[in-house]
């Protein structure tokens, strides 16, 4: 049997995020759902256009000034309102309202617990 000196492929990743967390809307109600990932460093919002295919914007945790979301009892959504961007992330409407619901509060702890890092280095630096 042949060994190689050095793998040509290595498929373990050490830098590999989990998503926590991931909700899609509800499809009678948009015919192509938008989903949305969250995961320890990043929001990927996901929006599925008809002919088109999709485009995912991914946005750093440290760039998220705050969070919203607006739920009718059924339904609801969840804004994002970007730092140091000329347009914020459209929307993602018709989420279950539990869902928009944990979505916003994981969003909102991480952005809190991002905040307490960053004012640690810097207290911690001077």
């Amino acid at each position: 049997m042949v060994q190689l000196k050095y793998p040509i492929y290595q498929y373990k990743s050490t830098d590999f995020k989990r998503v926590s967390f991931s909700a899609k809307s509800v499809f009678p109600f948009d015919l192509f759902p938008d989903e949305i990932r969250i995961d320890e460093d990043k929001v990927d919002i996901i929006y599925i256009q008809f002919l088109l295919g999709r485009e995912v914007a991914s946005i750093p945790i440290k760039n998220i000034n705050s969070v919203s979301s607006v739920s009718n009892g059924i339904f609801g959504s969840v804004s994002i309102d970007l730092i140091g961007f000329h347009k914020d992330p459209e929307p993602i409407r018709f989420l279950w309202s539990n869902e928009a619901e944990k979505a916003r509060k994981l969003i909102n702890q991480l952005v809190c617990q991002n905040k307490e890092v960053s004012t640690m280095r810097t207290s911690s630096a001077t």
